[in-house]
């Protein structure tokens, strides 16, 4: 079992990054901005599953320069939930309850998995 302090040795801020657990076959996405976010994703390698932690999705909606972007990086997103075959995605407002700008599609829908809003 990684201790916290393991985890967030390892934990990269403000990336996306994936966690694999030996042996997992199902992978969870974890978003959100709130210092829980890394304590979440611990929790959940532990319980056995592979965990990508995602940056935070309210960026894209008050950062211009990444709001610019933000076809590209909503693509690159669901590129990344089909490639690691996603099963859930936890998240907080920005990734669960705020839809495409354009698309007015949340991500979830987009992607066609369940969401789980904390």
């Amino acid at each position: 079992m990684m201790t916290l302090p393991q985890f967030l040795a390892q934990r990269k801020p403000d990336t996306n990054q994936f966690f694999p657990h030996p042996g997992a076959t199902r992978t969870i996405l974890v978003a959100s901005h709130i210092w829980w976010t890394e304590q979440i994703a611990l929790a959940v390698y532990n319980l056995g599953y592979n965990v990508l932690v995602h940056f935070p999705f309210y960026l894209l909606y008050t950062d211009e320069a990444a709001f610019a972007q933000f076809d590209a990086l909503w693509n690159q997103t669901l590129q990344a939930i089909r490639d690691l075959k996603i099963d859930l995605i936890l998240a907080g407002n920005s990734t669960a309850m705020i839809p495409h700008p354009k698309t007015r599609e949340l991500l979830h829908d987009a992607a066609g998995i369940p969401v789980v809003h904390y």
